[in-house]
């Protein structure tokens, strides 16, 4: 009932460690509790370890529309890391197509890379070829470049010939042999003989193709 006194108590009688096993399980009942109107005083707030990010999380759980608002008015990264986080994937699984088009609207790549990521987990799993359209139109770039690894690895043991064309795209050298290296695998148990030839064409880059067959030793193309 008296927020303060208990954030104050809090603060003075308990230790840290004490204080963060605590936390867990007071943060979302006060959370739940500033959704019905009732404001979170700020030393239970700073008893709590609540931040702003925390609270645009929390939105985000029952309406991510309303978490991007939030989030826009934030400029801490710090803050934002769990607000991007949660948006994207609350937002992709309610209507990926929304979530799709907030998400092209992020500016910073570490920000891109995380919600990309999340949506594109979430649309592959329910339309392969409506998400392989958006992630074409992505702009080329680290973010995109892990977004094609979700793409890989989802397709890689289904339709590993799209998978690798897909991985070929991959900017980043390292992630590009990562991505190969795993539809390879895919591949080389579907038909280990046609993947041996790809890897033998005199155009394929030596240094991917000895990445991919020191992941497939000891199988059949790795000899």
């Amino acid at each position: 009932r008296d927020q303060a006194s208990l954030g104050a108590f809090l603060l003075a009688h308990t230790t840290p460690a004490q204080l963060n096993e605590l936390s867990r399980g007071l943060r979302d009942d006060f959370l739940r509790s500033a959704d019905n109107g009732n404001g979170l005083d700020p030393s239970l707030e700073k008893a709590l370890g609540l931040g702003a990010g925390d609270k645009v999380s929390h939105m985000a759980g029952r309406d991510p529309a309303a978490a991007s608002v939030a989030l826009a008015a934030l400029t801490d990264p710090g803050d934002r890391a769990p607000g991007i986080n949660t948006i994207s994937r609350t937002w992709a699984a309610q209507e990926v197509g929304d979530a799709a088009a907030w998400a092209v609207t992020l500016t910073d790549p570490a920000e891109q890379q995380v919600a990309w990521r999340n949506i594109a987990d979430q649309w592959l799993q329910e339309d392969s070829r409506q998400a392989s359209e958006w992630i074409s139109g992505l702009p080329m770039g680290a973010a995109r470049d892990a977004v094609v690894l979700v793409l890989t690895e989802r397709v890689g043991a289904t339709d590993p010939d799209l998978a690798w064309r897909w991985a070929l795209s991959v900017g980043d050298g390292k992630l590009r042999s990562e991505a190969m290296s795993g539809v390879a695998k895919a591949w080389n148990a579907r038909d280990p003989a046609g993947l041996k030839a790809i890897l033998a064409g005199p155009d394929f880059p030596e240094a991917d193709r000895a990445a991919i067959l020191k992941a497939l030793l000891p199988g059949p193309a790795g000899r």
